[in-house]
């Protein structure tokens, strides 16, 4: 099987990363390589994983925020939504950390919810619930 994970970009996917969805990933993909699963990773570029990294910038958001070179995560995360969308064909699932802003990602997508579920994603799945 192979696995397109779509990680968090605010820090880097690794086992002592600063963010929880980063941490829990890095373990994720250590797990899922040991079971011979291919995957693959599209986060930020110093992200540590066995997976192959297909780094959507060189650094993660916080480090580029803080040195006055990034402002918006949203650009960052749509570069990082058309990487993957460049790659789907290659892969027999698509698991997501990101936002709702890439619920509408076509194909085999597991959307992993790392927030509470509040009432408008409750809104938004009973109007598309075949995503």
């Amino acid at each position: 099987m192979k696995v397109l994970h779509l990680g968090p970009l605010w820090f880097p996917v690794s086992r002592d990363a600063a963010g929880g969805r980063e941490t829990w990933l890095a373990g994720l993909i250590t797990a899922l390589e040991k079971l011979g699963v291919r995957n693959t990773l599209i986060a930020a570029g110093d992200s540590v994983t066995p997976a192959e990294l297909v780094p959507v910038i060189p650094k993660n958001l916080v480090a580029l925020m803080k040195e006055g070179s990034a402002w918006e995560a949203a650009y960052y995360e749509q570069h990082q939504l058309m990487l993957a969308c460049d790659r789907l064909a290659e892969f027999d699932l698509v698991h997501s950390h990101l936002s709702p802003g890439v619920f509408a990602l076509p194909g085999h997508v597991l959307h992993t919810q790392h927030t509470p579920v509040w009432g408008d994603f409750q809104w938004f799945v009973k109007h598309h619930p075949d995503l």
